[in-house]
């Protein structure tokens, strides 16, 4: 993702040229309006291009107002398999709504939700090619690889187990950006095969042995 930079910077004590030296009124007057304008239009654009603009550094402000352009959900309800206690169900009425069975709603973390939302934006963005696939993916899998198996499917590879910040995001997101009608498949962890593996035990000449 090209983020544009932008300068924010009004200077207005250019026009302090040399004939003003004298004149302090003048000079002062410029200088409180130089002040001025560093707090309320430079560090406020530059706050603002920081904690709102721009996905990677936004702020939890600013990553909902992005989850309302591109449509995401931070809080996800999830089934606890757990009997509750209380006045629940018809003719208990719930007895005020009081709090006799646990908060079932997970929310993000800050980090969470930069990642979802970054991958949110190449999918709806990518043109689904690999080398594309492979840029958001690594996004929170550095070390991942997308793999097209031409059969309508592609394997995205990890060599380690994701952190469960990423697992989280993989399991309950449509979000890794892909063609139409193309299935993804997880591998997590092969990084710690040993000795011939696959189908058949056909790594025998792939395998680290030799020198």
């Amino acid at each position: 993702m090209t983020v544009e930079q932008f300068d924010f910077i009004v200077d207005v004590s250019r026009a302090l040229i040399w004939q003003y030296n004298s004149a302090e009124k003048i000079e002062a007057m410029v200088l409180n309006k130089q002040k001025w304008l560093d707090e309320n239009v430079r560090d406020f654009w530059a706050n603002w291009y920081r904690d709102v603009y721009d996905l990677r550094t936004a702020n939890d402000f600013g990553l909902q107002v992005w989850a309302i352009i591109l449509g995401m959900q931070f809080a996800l309800k999830e089934d606890i398999p757990t009997v509750w206690f209380g006045f629940t169900g018809s003719g208990g009425k719930n007895f005020n709504n009081a709090s006799f069975f646990p908060n079932n709603t997970l929310a993000l973390s800050t980090e969470q939700k930069r990642n979802l939302l970054q991958l949110r934006y190449f999918q709806i963005t990518s043109g689904g090619t690999i080398p594309e696939i492979n840029r958001a993916v690594q996004r929170i899998l550095p070390n991942a690889k997308i793999i097209d198996n031409m059969n309508m499917t592609i394997t995205l590879a990890y060599p380690d187990i994701p952190s469960s910040e990423a697992m989280y995001i993989l399991e309950n997101y449509d979000v890794i950006p892909r063609p139409a009608g193309v299935k993804i498949n997880n591998v997590f962890g092969y990084a710690t095969w040993f000795g011939f593996t696959g189908s058949g035990l056909q790594n025998f000449n792939n395998s680290n042995f030799g020198g």
